[in-house]
């Protein structure tokens, strides 16, 4: 029996003590320590059996606790998708983003967003009257990720429009999408 499916079976069952749990613990603390973590190999291991931190009389940074589970999380994410091809998509998952802010003005509006660096190249933006995005979707290309607002003119006044924003990553001439933000709606003047 392959080792990539008794660790999937392991980590499905919920099983303590074999190749997962190890696997687990020694890859989160190794990478960990490759950026920087403080946490001893017992406080990796601690965390992942009860997913509680359990100091006394010390202290920790928040910073490795929370990389620590991100690690987990990393882990599993492999475990699960070990018989996939490793390509580009698989790699390149740029980070998404929210609209912070909407203003509206004669016939137009203006919509901000938090600024994302994590793998973005830039933005893409969708506005339409239709709130399901069904019929009449414009699109907008925001070619770079330090820009965070854009102004749409030559709308229709006093019409309700809902917009929604994600980014994404250039590789080699392909882009690379996040999933979409919430939908936000404004009407304009």
């Amino acid at each position: 029996m392959c080792v990539h499916f008794i660790g999937l079976q392991e980590k499905t069952d919920k099983y303590t003590g074999g190749i997962y749990h190890k696997t687990q613990i020694d890859l989160t603390y190794n990478s960990n320590h490759m950026e920087g973590s403080r946490l001893t190999h017992d406080q990796t291991r601690y965390i992942f059996e009860t997913n509680m931190i359990g100091v006394e009389n010390e202290v920790l940074n928040v910073d490795d606790v929370i990389e620590t589970a991100n690690h987990f999380c990393c882990i599993d994410m492999i475990i699960d998708h070990a018989k996939m091809a490793l390509t580009e998509k698989f790699i390149i998952n740029p980070k998404g983003t929210s609209i912070s802010k909407l203003s509206k003005a004669k016939k137009s509006f203006t919509v901000k967003w938090k600024k994302q660096n994590t793998q973005t190249t830039g933005y893409r933006l969708i506005y339409s009257m239709n709130s399901k995005f069904k019929t009449g979707n414009k699109y907008v290309m925001i070619t770079s990720n330090k820009t965070t607002s854009k102004s749409i003119k030559k709308l229709k006044a006093k019409k309700k429009y809902y917009i929604r924003i994600c980014t994404y990553k250039t590789v080699g001439g392909t882009k690379y999408y996040s999933g979409w933000s919430s939908v936000k709606s404004v009407t304009t003047k």
